[in-house]
């Protein structure tokens, strides 16, 4: 829902400079949607985030950007310590609600896309590549009443339905976020609810 609120405004909207994100976890395109319009928050725009570390094969399912953008975050391993990074976000207008936040690398990866907002799905794959298969096997797991048949649907299919609509322009991105690892250039798909 979010999303396609997003999208509509951003029709109509004029050319904005980008605000700079105070956070390495989302990207400057992102926070520049998030704090288009005043918010009446006092908490962060993340809520209630699951916090999951990729697998060696969900890095090499992920494209990986040539040049990896941004700055490195410090790794932690204390995943406690990454809900408080996400917890101390700033407020915001926009937000995300139960987002699955991957880790690669040691580090919580960088929100580059929330439901629509932030980089267009076209340059993202411009410069990573295709994201049919950049899903993360901890979320599908946990996201399904039947995990294993949702799996291996994922593994077989990947998120290739869903972003051919995005690519087309019939899917406002509702649902899906895409994040960048600053550290190794890798993309993961996650989604969150809407």
């Amino acid at each position: 829902m979010i999303g396609k609120i997003l999208q509509r405004f951003r029709k109509a909207r004029t050319v904005q400079a980008p605000a700079a994100s105070p956070v390495a976890w989302v990207d400057v395109e992102v926070w520049t949607d998030w704090t288009k319009y005043p918010t009446r928050r006092v908490d962060s725009p993340i809520v209630e985030p699951r916090i999951r570390v990729v697998t060696e094969d969900d890095r090499v399912r992920a494209p990986r950007r040539r040049c990896p953008s941004g700055a490195t975050l410090t790794a932690t391993a204390n995943p406690d310590n990454r809900i408080h990074n996400l917890a101390s976000t700033p407020p915001a207008s926009g937000g995300v609600y139960r987002p699955f936040w991957p880790v690669c690398c040691g580090q919580l990866v960088t929100l580059i896309q929330c439901e629509g907002a932030g980089r267009p799905l076209e340059r993202i794959e411009r410069e990573a590549g295709a994201l049919d298969f950049a899903f993360t096997e901890a979320q599908v797991l946990e996201a399904s009443d039947t995990p294993l048949a949702a799996l291996n649907y994922r593994r077989e299919n990947g998120y290739s339905e869903e972003l051919a609509l995005m690519r087309r322009g019939r899917h406002g991105g509702d649902g899906f976020m895409i994040f960048e690892c600053h550290a190794c250039g890798r993309t993961y798909v996650g989604t969150c609810d809407t």
